[in-house]
């Protein structure tokens, strides 16, 4: 059987993670997984050109993993990562805000 091996198992336990075993072909006693699939799937068909979406699904992803969830008030980054995450725009927030303190500099022609 897959991911059965002793290695595996002791990594596992390493991780703090829990296995829960449902048998492949009956995807709905997988509940969370199935969740996260029909919401991944309404994300990228919503996308106005379906075929691009490998180039959407970073961007899902990020928004997905930032969504505060009503039942634990936090998002799925936050549980992970203990902090809430930066967004690509903050970053570029604050290199405007420093590029806007910058002096002009002249310089002599030779």
């Amino acid at each position: 059987a897959q991911f059965e091996s002793e290695l595996f198992n002791d990594f596992g336990k390493l991780l703090g993670s829990k296995r829960v075993r449902c048998t492949a072909y009956h995807p709905q006693a997988n509940g969370m997984v199935e969740r996260f699939h029909r919401q991944l799937k309404a994300a990228l068909i919503s996308n106005l050109n379906p075929n691009q979406w490998t180039e959407l699904l970073p961007l899902v992803m990020l928004v997905i993993r930032i969504a505060v969830k009503t039942d634990s008030q936090c998002s799925a980054a936050e549980l992970v990562f203990v902090t809430t995450l930066r967004l690509p725009g903050t970053y570029a927030d604050q290199q405007l805000d420093q590029m806007s303190k910058l002096k002009p500099i002249t310089t002599r022609e030779q």
